[in-house]
């Protein structure tokens, strides 16, 4: 039992009888016992109701002694509590008692204890502060969601516009094309005039193989500039409705094609 207490018992032992006071008294001796026993949260509940009866002590000044003694031992309780819960309430109570108990105008018996005391909890309670601080500030960034960059910026004209760009390409080449098989229909007609008046069997030979190289460049060309205008329209088409093709086509001795996939 601190100083403190052991003078209260004393000053309510040579003190005129007051009802209120021993009861405060009966209280005070039983915080005590919860206290040393290191039942610190029944001490606490017992030593603050001791402090609510004692403001009905009649003697002023022993109500002043008294609520003093009360206020260092609830301090001191919760103070002990503290280290076996670690509720930062506790650090709190401990402050604001140990300030109201060396704010007393009574004569104080452990105000050098009570200071040391009120100090040392302050520290603690800054560090569990700083603690629960920066324990909030590594939730908030476990919690914060990486930004994904923004997407690169599509030109949706581009695509339409490298369509129709391989469409007048191929319509021109189609053109070509037909033009190969105008000149084969020029070379198909000396052909066949050298052949009639040619006066050797030469010349009608040598006309005659020329006249099957026009024959092949007008079926060629010809097929050739449809099957390559067709798909340079085709083109130009799925260019203008922004639409995504793949457009082929082939051409061998035998057969000619085209063949266009896509999103229309």
């Amino acid at each position: 039992m601190s100083l403190a207490s052991t003078l209260f018992a004393a000053l309510v032992f040579v003190a005129p009888p007051d009802l209120a006071a021993e009861d405060t008294r009966e209280l005070f001796d039983r915080a005590a016992t919860q206290y040393e026993t290191s039942q610190y949260g029944e001490a606490v509940a017992t030593y603050t109701e001791a402090y609510q009866l004692s403001r009905s002590i009649q003697d002023e000044h022993l109500r002043e002694l008294v609520q003093a003694a009360i206020l260092y031992n609830l301090a001191q309780a919760h103070s002990k509590a503290y280290a076996l819960d670690q509720s930062s309430e506790h650090l709190l109570m401990v402050i604001d008692l140990l300030e109201k108990y060396l704010a007393q105008t009574a004569d104080l018996a452990d105000q050098a204890d009570a200071e040391r005391l009120l100090e040392q909890t302050r520290i603690e309670l800054s560090r569990v502060e700083d603690q629960r601080a920066s324990e909030q500030r590594d939730d908030a960034a476990e919690r914060m969601v990486p930004l994904e960059p923004a997407p690169a910026e599509v030109d949706d004209d581009l695509a339409p516009r490298r369509l129709r760009i391989g469409g007048y390409a191929l319509v021109g080449l189609g053109v070509a094309a037909g033009g190969v098989a105008i000149s084969g229909a020029v070379l198909a007609d000396r052909s066949e005039a050298n052949y009639i008046v040619g006066p050797t069997r030469d010349e009608r030979d040598a006309a005659e193989r020329a006249g099957r190289t026009a024959n092949a460049l007008i079926v060629g060309g010809t097929v050739s500039a449809g099957v390559i205008v067709s798909v340079g329209v085709a083109l130009l088409v799925a260019g203008r409705k922004r639409s995504v093709v793949s457009p082929s086509a082939w051409l061998t001795p035998t057969t000619t094609g085209i063949a266009i996939g896509g999103r229309f």
